[in-house]
């Protein structure tokens, strides 16, 4: 059985699963005392320094980002920030998706640009997201209103008699956040001591195939690639980037000092610039996608624009990424102590990655090697 994501995931095909040793791997679960749990653990599709999208959805909801992943996320988590925060706030877990103090190697990625790409404020600047954001309630930051974070009256039945005041529910939201925030610095670079890893980023449409190789053939001598999903459909937020159409003479301190006049709870922001008696509106990107992808897209154009990264469909590459730090040349950051091995594949979506023959295959050596070395009862 492998846990991913939360959730026990039992779509293995029956004819590959009955090859397989029963070995128990731990998800996200990466604890002091996880050797002592299992012999080696194998992470698939995991956002392994969390993602802006998790901390998107506290303004928008999953409602707005349109298809059927809008549908099932609005209905999940949330249409709104109101029945997103509801849900959210008071789950350390999901929380815990939050982009991690070390996501991107610690770049900025709350951002406030005009549409040409020109970014005038930017966030977390000193690597402080729990001060610089969470606990922000300026109209750019991130701390809900208390009206939101408990709507049933659940939790604050839950804290009991004794918890009284107008900012319980807050206070309360700020020490859970502060315990996942401090629970995310202790998991930085930090694995099993064998661990082996396999992700998506993007698909093969918009990769030259190897020397040999060819996508689709028939022929018996020629060797083949899998097919997999394109990647227009693999893409996700690796930044959340909120644009305005804002005269060029605006400036940084004017935005701070802006007042919120409307938060639609849907990714659009509308403040008063009160010195100049002008009103303007920010907007996030909504959907994970782009016009014209393919082979010569300019992606670091494309995410300083909108935010929109490959990945496979919700975890940003630069997340999944963070695990090949020390194995693979053009990550960034110290080496990711406990991985073995990682296996950077492409083409399939993060939902249905286990039902792709590549991460099959990782697995299933990955398996192997974490297995051979462990001890048989009765042998010398």
């Amino acid at each position: 059985m492998i846990k991913r994501e939360g959730a026990w995931d039992r779509r293995l095909a029956p004819e590959f699963r009955s090859t397989l040793p029963t070995v128990k791997c731990l998800g996200k679960q990466r604890h002091d005392d996880t050797p002592s749990l299992a012999h080696g653990v194998f992470h698939g599709a995991q956002p392994a320094t969390g993602a802006p999208l998790a901390a998107k959805r506290i303004k928008t909801g999953g409602g707005p980002e349109g298809g059927m992943n809008g549908f099932v996320n609005g209905s999940l988590l949330g249409r709104d920030a109101d029945e997103f925060i509801a849900v959210m706030a008071n789950a350390p877990g999901p929380l815990e998706l939050t982009p991690m103090p070390d996501y991107h190697n610690g770049a900025p990625w709350w951002i406030f640009s005009r549409v040409d790409g020109q970014i005038l404020m930017q966030f977390p600047e000193g690597g402080d997201a729990y001060n610089e954001l969470y606990l922000n309630d300026k109209w750019y930051g991130l701390l809900p209103k208390e009206a939101q974070l408990d709507p049933a009256g659940l939790v604050r039945q839950r804290l009991g008699k004794n918890e009284t005041g107008t900012n319980v529910l807050v206070d309360h939201y700020k020490s859970t956040l502060k315990q996942v925030v401090i629970r995310q610095s202790q998991l930085k670079n930090k694995y099993h001591g064998n661990t082996y890893v396999a992700y998506a980023n993007g698909g093969l449409d918009t990769r030259s195939p190897s020397s040999g190789t060819s996508a689709g053939t028939d022929s018996k001598n020629t060797p083949s690639i899998e097919h997999g999903e394109p990647t227009k459909d693999l893409l996700t937020w690796g930044n959340a980037v909120w644009t305005s159409d804002l005269p060029s003479d605006v400036q940084e301190n004017e935005l701070r000092g802006a007042r919120c006049l409307h938060d639609s709870g849907k990714g659009e922001i509308r403040v008063l610039l009160e010195e100049r008696k002008l009103t303007v509106t920010f907007t996030v990107q909504k959907t994970n996608q782009i016009p014209n992808v393919s082979s010569s897209t300019d992606w670091a154009r494309v995410a300083n624009k909108t935010g929109i990264i490959r990945g496979d469909g919700t975890v940003p590459a630069w997340s999944a990424d963070a695990q090949a730090r020390g194995l693979k040349p053009d990550i960034p950051g110290a080496r990711a102590k406990g991985v073995q091995m990682a296996f950077v594949q492409a083409g399939y979506e993060h939902m249905k990655s286990y039902a792709h023959p590549w991460t099959r295959w990782a697995l299933l050596y990955s398996v192997v090697q974490i297995v051979k070395n462990v001890p048989v009862p009765g042998e010398s």
